[in-house]
Protein backbone atom coordinates (compact mmCIF):
# COMPACT_ATOMS: atom_id res chain seq x y z
CA UNK A 1 0.00 0.00 0.00
CA UNK A 2 1.28 3.44 -0.85
CA UNK A 3 2.38 5.53 2.10
CA UNK A 4 -0.27 8.19 1.55
CA UNK A 5 -2.97 5.54 1.81
CA UNK A 6 -2.03 4.46 5.29
CA UNK A 7 -4.58 5.34 7.89
CA UNK A 8 -3.70 5.89 11.47
CA UNK A 9 -1.45 7.93 13.61
CA UNK A 10 -0.05 6.12 16.51
CA UNK A 11 0.00 8.86 19.02
CA UNK A 12 -1.97 11.73 20.13
CA UNK A 13 0.46 13.55 22.42
CA UNK A 14 3.41 13.21 24.70
CA UNK A 15 3.41 13.80 28.35
CA UNK A 16 5.94 14.31 31.13
CA UNK A 17 5.60 12.84 34.56
CA UNK A 18 8.12 14.19 37.05
CA UNK A 19 9.14 12.59 40.30
CA UNK A 20 12.57 13.34 41.66
CA UNK A 21 14.66 11.73 44.37
CA UNK A 22 13.89 14.50 46.85
CA UNK A 23 10.21 13.51 46.77
CA UNK A 24 11.02 10.18 48.40
CA UNK A 25 11.07 10.92 52.09
CA UNK A 26 11.21 8.59 55.08
CA UNK A 27 7.72 7.35 55.91
CA UNK A 28 6.33 8.82 52.69
CA UNK A 29 3.90 7.09 50.33
CA UNK A 30 6.65 5.74 48.13
CA UNK A 31 8.90 4.66 50.97
CA UNK A 32 6.74 1.89 52.45
CA UNK A 33 8.20 -1.46 53.41
CA UNK A 34 9.37 -2.43 49.97
CA UNK A 35 12.62 -3.76 48.77
CA UNK A 36 13.90 -0.44 47.50
CA UNK A 37 13.15 2.25 44.94
CA UNK A 38 13.87 2.19 41.22
CA UNK A 39 13.67 4.89 38.62
CA UNK A 40 11.96 4.32 35.28
CA UNK A 41 11.75 6.90 32.51
CA UNK A 42 8.82 6.73 30.10
CA UNK A 43 8.70 8.62 26.81
CA UNK A 44 5.28 9.18 25.29
CA UNK A 45 5.72 10.17 21.68
CA UNK A 46 3.19 11.57 19.26
CA UNK A 47 3.68 10.83 15.61
CA UNK A 48 2.75 13.75 13.59
CA UNK A 49 -0.88 14.17 13.00
CA UNK A 50 0.25 17.19 11.04
CA UNK A 51 -0.62 18.43 7.58
CA UNK A 52 3.04 18.71 6.75
CA UNK A 53 4.23 18.57 3.17
CA UNK A 54 6.08 15.33 3.81
CA UNK A 55 3.46 13.75 6.04
CA UNK A 56 -0.15 12.66 5.51
CA UNK A 57 -0.99 13.35 9.14
CA UNK A 58 -3.14 16.12 10.48
CA UNK A 59 -2.53 17.83 13.80
CA UNK A 60 -5.07 17.40 16.53
CA UNK A 61 -6.55 20.55 17.97
CA UNK A 62 -5.46 21.89 21.34
CA UNK A 63 -8.70 20.53 22.78
CA UNK A 64 -8.02 17.06 21.36
CA UNK A 65 -4.40 16.98 22.51
CA UNK A 66 -4.69 18.35 26.03
CA UNK A 67 -4.02 15.90 28.83
CA UNK A 68 -5.22 16.51 32.36
CA UNK A 69 -4.01 13.23 33.87
CA UNK A 70 -1.90 10.21 32.96
CA UNK A 71 -2.38 6.87 34.70
CA UNK A 72 0.42 4.38 34.26
CA UNK A 73 -0.33 0.70 34.85
CA UNK A 74 2.39 -1.85 35.62
CA UNK A 75 2.07 -5.58 35.00
CA UNK A 76 3.85 -8.88 35.32
CA UNK A 77 4.90 -10.66 32.14
CA UNK A 78 1.56 -12.51 32.08
CA UNK A 79 -0.52 -9.37 32.61
CA UNK A 80 -1.14 -9.60 36.32
CA UNK A 81 -0.92 -6.43 38.45
CA UNK A 82 2.62 -5.56 39.54
CA UNK A 83 2.68 -3.43 42.66
CA UNK A 84 4.67 -0.20 42.37
CA UNK A 85 3.28 2.19 44.95
CA UNK A 86 1.99 2.21 48.50
CA UNK A 87 -1.46 3.74 48.56
CA UNK A 88 -2.56 4.08 52.17
CA UNK A 89 -2.10 0.64 53.70
CA UNK A 90 -1.91 -1.38 50.49
CA UNK A 91 0.08 -1.45 47.31
CA UNK A 92 -1.38 -0.67 43.87
CA UNK A 93 -0.16 -1.22 40.31
CA UNK A 94 -0.89 2.24 38.97
CA UNK A 95 0.74 5.64 39.19
CA UNK A 96 -1.22 8.85 38.55
CA UNK A 97 0.30 12.08 37.36
CA UNK A 98 -1.03 15.50 36.47
CA UNK A 99 1.05 17.35 33.84
CA UNK A 100 2.18 20.93 34.21
CA UNK A 101 2.11 23.64 31.60
CA UNK A 102 5.84 23.37 30.93
CA UNK A 103 5.92 19.62 30.38
CA UNK A 104 5.31 19.60 26.62
CA UNK A 105 8.32 19.65 24.33
CA UNK A 106 8.30 19.92 20.53
CA UNK A 107 9.28 16.89 18.55
CA UNK A 108 12.57 16.71 16.76
CA UNK A 109 11.32 15.03 13.57
CA UNK A 110 8.72 16.11 11.02
CA UNK A 111 6.48 13.22 12.04
CA UNK A 112 6.77 13.90 15.76
CA UNK A 113 4.41 16.54 17.05
CA UNK A 114 5.33 16.57 20.74
CA UNK A 115 7.50 14.75 23.21
CA UNK A 116 7.12 14.16 26.93
CA UNK A 117 9.30 12.23 29.28
CA UNK A 118 8.12 10.86 32.62
CA UNK A 119 10.55 9.80 35.28
CA UNK A 120 8.72 7.68 37.85
CA UNK A 121 9.91 6.27 41.15
CA UNK A 122 8.47 2.82 41.77
CA UNK A 123 8.75 0.75 44.92
CA UNK A 124 7.68 -2.86 45.13
CA UNK A 125 6.89 -4.73 48.35
CA UNK A 126 9.57 -7.02 49.71
CA UNK A 127 9.54 -10.30 47.82
CA UNK A 128 7.52 -8.98 44.86
CA UNK A 129 8.82 -9.12 41.33
CA UNK A 130 9.65 -5.84 39.67
CA UNK A 131 7.13 -4.84 36.95
CA UNK A 132 7.83 -6.24 33.51
CA UNK A 133 5.29 -4.43 31.33
CA UNK A 134 3.72 -0.96 31.25
CA UNK A 135 0.70 0.80 29.73
CA UNK A 136 -0.75 4.29 29.99
CA UNK A 137 -4.29 5.68 30.08
CA UNK A 138 -4.52 9.37 29.27
CA UNK A 139 -7.44 11.32 30.70
CA UNK A 140 -8.80 8.21 32.47
CA UNK A 141 -12.52 8.04 33.26
CA UNK A 142 -12.54 5.02 35.57
CA UNK A 143 -11.91 5.18 39.29
CA UNK A 144 -8.33 4.59 40.28
CA UNK A 145 -7.73 1.01 41.43
CA UNK A 146 -5.38 -1.85 40.72
CA UNK A 147 -6.29 -3.70 37.54
CA UNK A 148 -4.85 -6.61 35.65
CA UNK A 149 -4.41 -6.26 31.92
CA UNK A 150 -7.43 -8.50 31.26
CA UNK A 151 -9.51 -6.26 33.52
CA UNK A 152 -8.43 -3.22 31.53
CA UNK A 153 -9.23 -5.05 28.30
CA UNK A 154 -12.80 -5.63 29.49
CA UNK A 155 -13.44 -1.91 30.04
CA UNK A 156 -15.81 -0.36 27.49
CA UNK A 157 -17.58 2.99 27.53
CA UNK A 158 -19.13 5.62 25.30
CA UNK A 159 -15.92 7.54 24.67
CA UNK A 160 -17.70 9.63 22.02
CA UNK A 161 -19.93 11.01 24.76
CA UNK A 162 -19.80 14.79 24.89
CA UNK A 163 -18.23 14.60 28.33
CA UNK A 164 -15.21 12.83 26.84
CA UNK A 165 -14.83 14.91 23.69
CA UNK A 166 -14.10 18.19 25.43
CA UNK A 167 -10.79 19.88 26.06
CA UNK A 168 -8.58 17.69 28.18
CA UNK A 169 -11.06 14.81 28.29
CA UNK A 170 -10.19 12.70 25.22
CA UNK A 171 -9.36 9.20 26.46
CA UNK A 172 -6.22 7.62 25.01
CA UNK A 173 -4.43 4.31 25.48
CA UNK A 174 -1.40 2.45 24.20
CA UNK A 175 -1.40 1.80 20.49
CA UNK A 176 -2.15 -1.91 19.97
CA UNK A 177 -0.41 -3.57 17.02
CA UNK A 178 0.97 -6.86 15.73
CA UNK A 179 4.51 -8.16 15.64
CA UNK A 180 4.39 -11.32 13.61
CA UNK A 181 1.68 -13.46 15.20
CA UNK A 182 1.82 -11.58 18.52
CA UNK A 183 -0.62 -8.90 19.67
CA UNK A 184 1.32 -6.09 21.38
CA UNK A 185 -0.80 -4.34 24.00
CA UNK A 186 1.77 -3.25 26.56
CA UNK A 187 5.44 -2.36 26.33
CA UNK A 188 8.15 -4.42 28.01
CA UNK A 189 10.23 -3.05 30.89
CA UNK A 190 13.75 -4.39 30.45
CA UNK A 191 16.38 -4.69 33.14
CA UNK A 192 18.17 -1.68 31.70
CA UNK A 193 15.01 0.44 32.12
CA UNK A 194 14.99 0.04 35.92
CA UNK A 195 17.75 2.23 37.27
CA UNK A 196 19.11 3.34 40.60
CA UNK A 197 19.42 6.97 39.50
CA UNK A 198 17.18 9.36 37.66
CA UNK A 199 19.96 10.22 35.20
CA UNK A 200 20.48 6.58 34.24
CA UNK A 201 16.72 6.12 33.78
CA UNK A 202 16.59 9.06 31.36
CA UNK A 203 19.37 7.45 29.35
CA UNK A 204 17.37 4.19 29.08
CA UNK A 205 13.72 5.19 28.54
CA UNK A 206 10.68 3.06 27.77
CA UNK A 207 8.71 4.43 24.79
CA UNK A 208 4.92 4.24 24.73
CA UNK A 209 2.77 4.97 21.70
CA UNK A 210 -0.77 6.14 22.46
CA UNK A 211 -3.85 6.91 20.40
CA UNK A 212 -7.26 8.46 20.93
CA UNK A 213 -10.09 6.03 21.65
CA UNK A 214 -12.51 7.71 19.20
CA UNK A 215 -12.65 8.47 15.48
CA UNK A 216 -13.43 11.87 14.04
CA UNK A 217 -15.75 12.59 11.10
CA UNK A 218 -16.00 15.89 9.28
CA UNK A 219 -18.28 16.85 6.41
CA UNK A 220 -18.38 19.58 3.79
CA UNK A 221 -20.19 20.42 0.56
CA UNK A 222 -17.53 22.35 -1.33
CA UNK A 223 -19.24 24.74 -3.79
CA UNK A 224 -22.29 22.50 -4.22
CA UNK A 225 -24.71 24.84 -2.39
CA UNK A 226 -25.69 28.46 -2.90
CA UNK A 227 -25.59 31.13 -0.20
CA UNK A 228 -28.92 29.88 1.16
CA UNK A 229 -27.51 26.33 1.47
CA UNK A 230 -29.73 25.20 -1.40
CA UNK A 231 -29.26 23.43 -4.70
CA UNK A 232 -31.59 22.54 -7.54
CA UNK A 233 -32.39 18.83 -7.46
CA UNK A 234 -31.37 16.91 -10.54
CA UNK A 235 -31.42 13.25 -11.44
CA UNK A 236 -28.23 11.25 -11.78
CA UNK A 237 -28.01 12.20 -15.45
CA UNK A 238 -28.03 15.90 -14.62
CA UNK A 239 -31.62 16.62 -15.68
CA UNK A 240 -33.67 18.98 -13.52
CA UNK A 241 -36.29 17.17 -11.44
CA UNK A 242 -39.77 18.60 -12.09
CA UNK A 243 -43.04 17.58 -10.47
CA UNK A 244 -46.67 18.68 -10.94
CA UNK A 245 -47.59 21.31 -8.35
CA UNK A 246 -50.95 21.32 -6.55
CA UNK A 247 -52.25 23.40 -9.47
CA UNK A 248 -51.01 20.81 -11.99
CA UNK A 249 -48.22 23.02 -13.35
CA UNK A 250 -44.71 21.60 -13.56
CA UNK A 251 -42.32 23.10 -11.02
CA UNK A 252 -38.60 22.80 -10.31
CA UNK A 253 -37.68 21.49 -6.88
CA UNK A 254 -34.74 22.40 -4.65
CA UNK A 255 -32.99 20.88 -1.66
CA UNK A 256 -32.10 22.97 1.36
CA UNK A 257 -29.56 21.31 3.66
CA UNK A 258 -30.48 21.49 7.35
CA UNK A 259 -27.94 19.36 9.18
CA UNK A 260 -25.91 16.19 9.34
CA UNK A 261 -24.97 13.55 11.86
CA UNK A 262 -23.97 9.95 12.31
CA UNK A 263 -26.19 6.91 12.50
CA UNK A 264 -25.64 3.22 13.21
CA UNK A 265 -22.62 4.25 15.27
CA UNK A 266 -21.76 2.08 18.25
CA UNK A 267 -22.86 2.99 21.75
CA UNK A 268 -19.51 2.10 23.28
CA UNK A 269 -15.91 1.37 22.42
CA UNK A 270 -13.07 -0.52 24.08
CA UNK A 271 -10.56 1.25 26.28
CA UNK A 272 -7.92 -1.17 25.02
CA UNK A 273 -8.00 -1.75 21.30
CA UNK A 274 -8.49 -5.37 20.25
CA UNK A 275 -7.01 -6.86 17.08
CA UNK A 276 -6.36 -10.32 15.68
CA UNK A 277 -2.70 -10.71 14.82
CA UNK A 278 -3.59 -13.59 12.48
CA UNK A 279 -5.54 -11.35 10.07
CA UNK A 280 -4.45 -11.83 6.47
CA UNK A 281 -2.43 -9.27 4.58
CA UNK A 282 -0.40 -6.25 5.57
CA UNK A 283 -2.95 -3.52 4.81
CA UNK A 284 -3.94 -3.25 8.47
CA UNK A 285 -0.40 -3.13 9.87
CA UNK A 286 1.99 -0.27 10.41
CA UNK A 287 4.95 0.68 12.55
CA UNK A 288 3.67 0.56 16.14
CA UNK A 289 0.17 0.87 14.83
CA UNK A 290 -2.78 -1.02 13.38
CA UNK A 291 -5.49 0.14 11.03
CA UNK A 292 -8.32 -2.19 11.97
CA UNK A 293 -9.99 -3.32 15.20
CA UNK A 294 -12.63 -5.53 16.83
CA UNK A 295 -15.69 -3.91 18.37
CA UNK A 296 -16.55 -4.07 22.03
CA UNK A 297 -18.23 -7.37 22.79
CA UNK A 298 -21.53 -5.87 23.97
CA UNK A 299 -21.60 -2.85 21.66
CA UNK A 300 -24.87 -2.01 19.89
CA UNK A 301 -25.86 0.28 17.03
CA UNK A 302 -27.48 3.63 17.81
CA UNK A 303 -30.19 5.24 15.67
CA UNK A 304 -31.87 8.62 15.92
CA UNK A 305 -34.89 10.65 14.92
CA UNK A 306 -34.93 13.14 12.07
CA UNK A 307 -35.25 15.87 14.70
CA UNK A 308 -32.15 14.56 16.51
CA UNK A 309 -29.83 15.22 13.58
CA UNK A 310 -27.70 18.24 14.58
CA UNK A 311 -28.29 21.45 12.67
CA UNK A 312 -25.46 22.47 10.40
CA UNK A 313 -23.07 25.04 11.82
CA UNK A 314 -22.16 26.98 8.70
CA UNK A 315 -19.66 29.23 10.51
CA UNK A 316 -17.11 26.57 11.45
CA UNK A 317 -16.07 23.30 9.79
CA UNK A 318 -18.42 20.75 11.33
CA UNK A 319 -17.09 17.57 12.88
CA UNK A 320 -18.34 14.78 15.13
CA UNK A 321 -16.66 12.07 17.18
CA UNK A 322 -17.70 8.45 17.20
CA UNK A 323 -16.75 5.16 18.81
CA UNK A 324 -14.89 2.51 16.90
CA UNK A 325 -17.08 0.37 14.61
CA UNK A 326 -14.93 -2.02 12.61
CA UNK A 327 -14.56 -5.79 12.91
CA UNK A 328 -16.96 -8.11 14.68
CA UNK A 329 -16.64 -10.90 17.14
CA UNK A 330 -17.79 -14.25 15.84
CA UNK A 331 -21.56 -14.44 15.74
CA UNK A 332 -22.14 -10.78 16.53
CA UNK A 333 -22.86 -8.54 13.57
CA UNK A 334 -23.33 -4.79 13.69
CA UNK A 335 -24.25 -2.37 10.96
CA UNK A 336 -21.45 -0.02 9.93
CA UNK A 337 -21.39 3.64 10.90
CA UNK A 338 -22.95 6.04 8.39
CA UNK A 339 -23.13 9.75 7.87
CA UNK A 340 -26.64 11.07 7.38
CA UNK A 341 -27.71 14.41 5.88
CA UNK A 342 -31.16 15.87 6.37
CA UNK A 343 -32.87 18.67 4.50
CA UNK A 344 -36.08 20.07 3.08
CA UNK A 345 -37.36 19.82 -0.46
CA UNK A 346 -38.61 23.27 -1.39
CA UNK A 347 -39.34 25.68 -4.21
CA UNK A 348 -36.81 28.21 -5.45
CA UNK A 349 -37.82 30.61 -2.66
CA UNK A 350 -37.27 28.07 0.10
CA UNK A 351 -40.93 27.24 0.72
CA UNK A 352 -41.24 23.62 1.79
CA UNK A 353 -43.04 21.30 -0.62
CA UNK A 354 -44.86 18.13 0.35
CA UNK A 355 -44.10 15.63 -2.40
CA UNK A 356 -45.66 12.24 -2.97
CA UNK A 357 -44.73 9.24 -5.05
CA UNK A 358 -47.52 6.79 -5.87
CA UNK A 359 -47.69 4.27 -8.69
CA UNK A 360 -44.29 5.54 -9.85
CA UNK A 361 -45.48 9.13 -10.30
CA UNK A 362 -44.31 12.13 -8.29
CA UNK A 363 -46.60 15.06 -7.50
CA UNK A 364 -47.05 17.79 -4.91
CA UNK A 365 -49.78 17.54 -2.29
CA UNK A 366 -51.36 19.57 0.50
CA UNK A 367 -50.66 18.93 4.20
CA UNK A 368 -51.44 22.29 5.78
CA UNK A 369 -55.20 22.64 5.29
CA UNK A 370 -57.39 23.17 8.37
CA UNK A 371 -59.86 20.84 6.64
CA UNK A 372 -58.35 17.39 7.23
CA UNK A 373 -60.22 16.05 4.18
CA UNK A 374 -58.10 18.33 1.98
CA UNK A 375 -54.77 17.04 3.32
CA UNK A 376 -53.13 14.41 1.10
CA UNK A 377 -56.19 14.60 -1.13
CA UNK A 378 -54.20 13.91 -4.30
CA UNK A 379 -52.56 10.85 -2.75
CA UNK A 380 -55.87 9.58 -1.38
CA UNK A 381 -57.54 9.91 -4.78
CA UNK A 382 -54.65 8.09 -6.42
CA UNK A 383 -55.00 5.26 -3.88
CA UNK A 384 -58.76 5.00 -4.42
CA UNK A 385 -58.36 4.89 -8.20
CA UNK A 386 -55.92 2.03 -7.80
CA UNK A 387 -58.26 0.30 -5.37
CA UNK A 388 -61.13 0.44 -7.87
CA UNK A 389 -58.87 -0.66 -10.75
CA UNK A 390 -57.98 -3.74 -8.70
CA UNK A 391 -61.66 -4.70 -8.58
CA UNK A 392 -62.16 -3.55 -4.98
CA UNK A 393 -65.29 -1.34 -4.90
CA UNK A 394 -66.90 -0.19 -1.69
CA UNK A 395 -70.09 1.80 -1.14
CA UNK A 396 -72.00 3.23 1.74
CA UNK A 397 -75.83 3.54 1.68
CA UNK A 398 -77.21 7.05 2.10
CA UNK A 399 -80.87 7.93 2.50
CA UNK A 400 -82.36 11.38 1.98
CA UNK A 401 -85.94 12.49 2.62
CA UNK A 402 -88.56 10.68 4.71
CA UNK A 403 -91.36 8.15 4.24
CA UNK A 404 -92.63 8.16 0.68
CA UNK A 405 -90.08 10.79 -0.24
CA UNK A 406 -87.13 8.79 1.01
CA UNK A 407 -84.45 8.25 -1.56
CA UNK A 408 -81.71 5.65 -1.11
CA UNK A 409 -78.46 5.99 -2.99
CA UNK A 410 -75.02 4.44 -2.75
CA UNK A 411 -71.94 6.63 -2.38
CA UNK A 412 -68.60 5.19 -3.35
CA UNK A 413 -65.74 5.42 -0.89
CA UNK A 414 -63.98 8.78 -1.25
CA UNK A 415 -60.99 10.72 0.07
CA UNK A 416 -62.92 11.84 3.16
CA UNK A 417 -63.28 8.20 4.26
CA UNK A 418 -59.58 7.37 4.47
CA UNK A 419 -56.50 8.62 6.26
CA UNK A 420 -52.80 8.22 5.50
CA UNK A 421 -50.80 6.18 8.02
CA UNK A 422 -47.14 5.24 8.35
CA UNK A 423 -46.10 1.67 7.73
CA UNK A 424 -45.35 -0.32 10.88
CA UNK A 425 -41.76 0.40 11.82
CA UNK A 426 -39.16 -2.35 11.72
CA UNK A 427 -36.08 -1.84 13.88
CA UNK A 428 -33.67 -2.75 11.10
CA UNK A 429 -31.89 -1.10 8.22
CA UNK A 430 -32.89 -1.60 4.60
CA UNK A 431 -36.29 -2.90 5.63
CA UNK A 432 -37.92 -1.70 2.42
CA UNK A 433 -40.80 -0.81 4.68
CA UNK A 434 -40.24 2.02 7.11
CA UNK A 435 -40.38 5.00 4.74
CA UNK A 436 -43.69 3.99 3.14
CA UNK A 437 -47.30 4.99 3.83
CA UNK A 438 -50.69 3.52 2.98
CA UNK A 439 -54.34 4.34 3.60
CA UNK A 440 -56.80 3.14 6.22
CA UNK A 441 -60.42 3.98 6.99
CA UNK A 442 -60.99 6.88 9.33
CA UNK A 443 -62.55 6.04 12.68
CA UNK A 444 -65.88 7.46 11.50
CA UNK A 445 -65.80 5.52 8.24
CA UNK A 446 -64.92 2.29 10.04
CA UNK A 447 -68.24 2.52 11.89
CA UNK A 448 -70.29 2.70 8.68
CA UNK A 449 -71.90 -0.25 6.88
CA UNK A 450 -70.08 -0.87 3.64
CA UNK A 451 -71.32 -2.69 0.55
CA UNK A 452 -69.48 -4.23 -2.34
CA UNK A 453 -71.91 -3.00 -5.04
CA UNK A 454 -74.29 -0.15 -5.49
CA UNK A 455 -77.46 -2.08 -6.29
CA UNK A 456 -80.41 -1.20 -3.98
CA UNK A 457 -81.02 -4.82 -3.05
CA UNK A 458 -81.67 -6.23 0.39
CA UNK A 459 -79.13 -8.91 -0.47
CA UNK A 460 -76.45 -6.41 -1.28
CA UNK A 461 -73.29 -8.03 0.13
CA UNK A 462 -71.43 -6.16 2.82
CA UNK A 463 -67.74 -5.68 3.55
CA UNK A 464 -66.30 -5.27 7.02
CA UNK A 465 -64.04 -2.40 7.95
CA UNK A 466 -61.20 -4.89 8.42
CA UNK A 467 -61.76 -6.23 4.89
CA UNK A 468 -61.40 -2.74 3.46
CA UNK A 469 -58.37 -1.90 5.60
CA UNK A 470 -56.68 -5.13 4.57
CA UNK A 471 -57.23 -4.27 0.91
CA UNK A 472 -55.88 -0.75 1.41
CA UNK A 473 -52.78 -2.12 3.16
CA UNK A 474 -52.10 -4.86 0.62
CA UNK A 475 -49.19 -3.83 -1.62
CA UNK A 476 -50.44 -6.18 -4.32
CA UNK A 477 -53.80 -4.37 -4.39
CA UNK A 478 -52.81 -0.77 -3.73
CA UNK A 479 -49.23 0.41 -4.16
CA UNK A 480 -47.73 1.94 -1.04
CA UNK A 481 -46.81 5.58 -1.30
CA UNK A 482 -43.85 7.73 -0.36
CA UNK A 483 -44.43 11.08 1.31
CA UNK A 484 -41.82 13.79 1.77
CA UNK A 485 -43.94 15.46 4.45
CA UNK A 486 -43.28 19.22 4.40
CA UNK A 487 -40.28 18.37 2.23
CA UNK A 488 -38.40 16.37 4.88
CA UNK A 489 -35.78 14.06 3.40
CA UNK A 490 -32.44 12.43 4.17
CA UNK A 491 -29.40 10.98 2.41
CA UNK A 492 -26.79 8.66 3.88
CA UNK A 493 -23.93 6.31 3.20
CA UNK A 494 -21.53 4.06 5.04
CA UNK A 495 -18.18 5.60 5.89
CA UNK A 496 -15.46 3.98 3.81
CA UNK A 497 -12.26 2.92 5.49
CA UNK A 498 -10.08 2.03 2.52
CA UNK A 499 -9.75 3.90 -0.74
CA UNK A 500 -11.14 2.24 -3.86
CA UNK A 501 -12.67 -0.65 -1.98
CA UNK A 502 -15.98 -1.68 -0.50
CA UNK A 503 -14.53 -1.95 2.99
CA UNK A 504 -16.41 0.24 5.44
CA UNK A 505 -15.93 0.99 9.10
CA UNK A 506 -14.38 3.50 11.47
CA UNK A 507 -11.27 2.96 13.55
CA UNK A 508 -10.00 4.99 16.49
CA UNK A 509 -7.63 7.88 15.91
CA UNK A 510 -8.66 8.26 12.27
CA UNK A 511 -10.24 11.32 10.73
CA UNK A 512 -12.81 10.55 8.03
CA UNK A 513 -13.27 13.63 5.88
CA UNK A 514 -16.50 13.48 3.87
CA UNK A 515 -16.74 15.98 1.04
CA UNK A 516 -20.08 15.85 -0.76
CA UNK A 517 -19.53 16.60 -4.43
CA UNK A 518 -22.96 15.76 -5.85
CA UNK A 519 -26.48 15.05 -4.64
CA UNK A 520 -29.08 13.72 -7.04
CA UNK A 521 -32.70 12.76 -6.56
CA UNK A 522 -35.18 13.37 -3.78
CA UNK A 523 -33.59 11.27 -1.01
CA UNK A 524 -35.42 9.02 1.42
CA UNK A 525 -38.75 10.54 2.51
CA UNK A 526 -39.64 11.37 6.10
CA UNK A 527 -43.31 11.25 7.06
CA UNK A 528 -43.01 11.53 10.85
CA UNK A 529 -39.89 13.37 12.10
CA UNK A 530 -40.33 11.91 15.60
CA UNK A 531 -39.89 8.32 14.49
CA UNK A 532 -36.44 6.74 14.69
CA UNK A 533 -34.73 6.47 11.30
CA UNK A 534 -33.37 3.07 10.36
CA UNK A 535 -31.71 4.04 7.07
CA UNK A 536 -33.14 2.62 3.90
CA UNK A 537 -33.49 3.47 0.23
CA UNK A 538 -36.93 3.19 -1.37
CA UNK A 539 -37.30 0.80 -4.24
CA UNK A 540 -36.75 2.35 -7.64
CA UNK A 541 -36.02 5.70 -6.11
CA UNK A 542 -33.58 7.44 -8.36
CA UNK A 543 -31.33 9.48 -6.11
CA UNK A 544 -27.78 9.32 -4.87
CA UNK A 545 -24.95 11.24 -3.34
CA UNK A 546 -21.53 11.49 -4.82
CA UNK A 547 -18.92 12.06 -2.18
CA UNK A 548 -15.20 12.47 -1.93
CA UNK A 549 -13.95 10.94 1.28
CA UNK A 550 -10.68 11.87 2.93
CA UNK A 551 -9.73 9.65 5.80
CA UNK A 552 -7.05 10.67 8.25
CA UNK A 553 -5.92 8.76 11.23
CA UNK A 554 -5.41 11.73 12.32
CA UNK A 555 -3.84 10.58 8.90
CA UNK A 556 -5.07 11.15 5.33
CA UNK A 557 -6.75 8.81 2.87
CA UNK A 558 -8.62 10.18 -0.13
CA UNK A 559 -11.61 8.47 -1.71
CA UNK A 560 -14.10 9.42 -4.42
CA UNK A 561 -17.41 7.59 -4.67
CA UNK A 562 -21.07 7.90 -5.54
CA UNK A 563 -24.03 6.96 -3.37
CA UNK A 564 -27.02 5.81 -5.40
CA UNK A 565 -30.60 4.98 -4.53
Amino acid sequence: MKRNLLFMSVLASLFLVGCSQKEIVPGGEDNGKGSGSSFINVNLVSYGNGTRAISPYEDGTDEENKVTKVRFYFFTETGGPANVKLNGSSYVNYYDWTPGKDDVNPGSNPDIEKKLSATIVIRTPAGDQVPQRIAAVLNPTENAKSRSLSELQSVAADYANGNFTREGQFVMFNSVYAEGSDEIVTQPILAKNLCTTEADAKDNPVTLYVERSVAKVSLGFGDLLDSNHRMQIKDKDGNAVKVPGVDGQQINVYLEIKGWGLTAETDKGRLVKKIDASWDGNWWKGSYRSFWAINAENAANQYHKYTDIPEMDWTTPPHLYTNENAGQLAGKQLNKTKFIINGNICDENGNALTLVRHLGVHFADVTSSSDENENFKSLKNSILKRLEASGKKYYVKETTGESDNALTTFRQIDAGDIKIVKADQKTQEDSNNNCYVYAQLTDAAANLIWYTNNEPSVENPTASASDINNALKNKDVVDWGLVWNSGMTYYYDEIKHITDSKMTGVVRNHIYKVNITKIAGLGTPVYDPEEVIYPEKPEKNDHYIAAEIKILSWRVVTDNYELEW
